[in-house]
């Protein structure tokens, strides 16, 4: 079973996002109500999504890869495809949030079942 992996310093997010083809960081803080709500349907979304990885840092902990992802509100997601960040949503829009990994899991599949050329 998929789960979200908690990353507590800016090696683990740097590692994370390079060892994963398809990532998302969930950049989240300390009493943020939305970030708390967002973490059951990440939870379920890494169990649905098997091809995604999620991983979630908190802000406190990651100041290097904060400012280098301009996280500047939480919660902050980040779409990494091949270690670069493609994507961000700001806020916990959880259909918003659908929707973009809908589309870019689509574009990362698709694009890997066609192969090169």
């Amino acid at each position: 079973m998929s789960s979200v992996t908690p990353l507590q310093n800016d090696a683990q997010v740097t590692a994370f996002v390079k060892e994963h083809p398809f990532a998302v960081v969930d950049f989240w803080g300390h009493h943020c109500p939305p970030c708390e709500a967002l973490k059951p349907v990440l939870a379920n979304m890494a169990v649905l999504m098997p091809g995604v990885k999620f991983g979630k840092a908190c802000v406190t902990d990651v100041p290097r890869s904060k400012r280098q992802y301009n996280v500047t509100r939480v919660p902050t997601l980040v779409f990494f495809v091949h270690s670069e960040p493609t994507d961000v949503q700001l806020g916990a829009d959880v259909s918003g949030l659908l929707s973009k990994l809908a589309t870019l899991y689509n574009e990362v599949y698709d694009t890997q079942a066609m192969g090169p050329g």
